[in-house]
């Protein structure tokens, strides 16, 4: 039995300087105490990282656990991570395992993976965003395209 829950709620974090970093917004949101797990229904996430990056998440189902380290998104999970030079990288997958502090993803089911043109499907994956390193498992396909190169610039 849950202790506490929310409907259509949103919760935002700021850093010492009054600046947004995350907005969570659910239509349900429900805590267990017994397991200190918050189950989200319709999950939207945004949030900024030091570097500048701007990450969305949308699922139908989040499960967090209580101490903040980690969330898995399940159902029509997606992920686009945008960083300040404008790279994006999108995820998706039908279950994503974000483990916060060591900013590392995981999926455990098939999974795609997007950079520019180039896309990446596997039966699963393993994101390591500090060492930049993706390890895609099982059957993997991939579609890999040269990026597009600026024009000269005229002096």
């Amino acid at each position: 039995e849950p202790d506490y829950t929310m409907a259509t709620f949103s919760i935002e974090r700021f850093d010492a300087q009054g600046r947004p970093t995350a907005r969570l917004m659910g239509e349900q949101l429900r805590h267990y105490p017994d397991t200190d797990e918050i189950e989200i229904d319709t999950v939207h996430l945004i949030a900024t990282g030091d570097d500048g990056r701007v990450t969305h998440a949308t699922a139908r189902r989040a499960v967090a656990l209580g101490n903040g380290t980690q969330v898995r998104l399940e159902g029509g999970a997606k992920v686009v991570s945008t960083g300040a030079e404008g790279d994006v990288v999108q995820i998706e997958g039908e279950r994503l395992i974000a483990h916060l502090k060591e900013r590392r993803m995981v999926a455990d089911k098939p999974v795609r993976v997007r950079q520019g043109q180039s896309e990446f499907q596997a039966d699963a994956m393993d994101f390591d965003q500090t060492q930049g390193q993706l390890l895609l498992h099982g059957r993997v396909q991939a579609r890999l395209q040269p990026r597009v190169a600026a024009p000269p610039r005229k002096p």
